[in-house]
């Protein structure tokens, strides 16, 4: 089943089976994908730069503007909307094809002297990610 329920589990402890999967006490740690994500940093596995717990229009811009900044190298950028099952819920914009939101990230990114390594924080906010944020609020298709 999706989700297992202490119905699931009492069948499989009857029929001495083994149960495979998370139990109703930590499904909600896998449920959605931003937990699936702080899992793996909790976990210590190697990650890509990501943001998560983004609720609306202007925290997606202001975060995709930082991640695009601290990380120039990284050209493609994939979104996964946590309620969404069967593979919906995903999308990616690839910056490379958007010369000039490619431009602004390369000049922002430049300003800051940062050569684009893997970090720790998620996102950073500041006036060289402003300008991008403006670039990519034209440039990015809407559904």
């Amino acid at each position: 089943p999706e989700a297992v329920t202490h119905t699931e589990l009492k069948l499989s402890s009857a029929l001495r089976l083994p149960l495979l999967g998370a139990g109703a006490g930590n499904l909600a740690l896998m449920a959605s994908k931003s937990h699936a994500k702080k899992l793996a940093l909790a976990a210590d596995v190697p990650i890509g730069p990501w943001a998560v717990d983004i609720y609306d229009e202007d925290e997606f811009y202001t975060s995709l503007a930082g991640l695009a900044v601290k990380h120039p190298r990284v050209r493609v950028w994939l979104f996964k909307i946590d309620d969404e099952r069967d593979s919906r819920g995903h999308a990616y914009v690839d910056l490379s094809k958007m010369r000039e939101a490619s431009d602004a990230v390369q000049i922002s990114a430049q300003a800051r002297g940062d050569e684009g390594g893997l970090a720790e924080e998620p996102a950073i906010v500041g006036a060289s990610a402003d300008e991008v944020r403006q670039v990519l609020r034209r440039l990015v298709p809407r559904r």
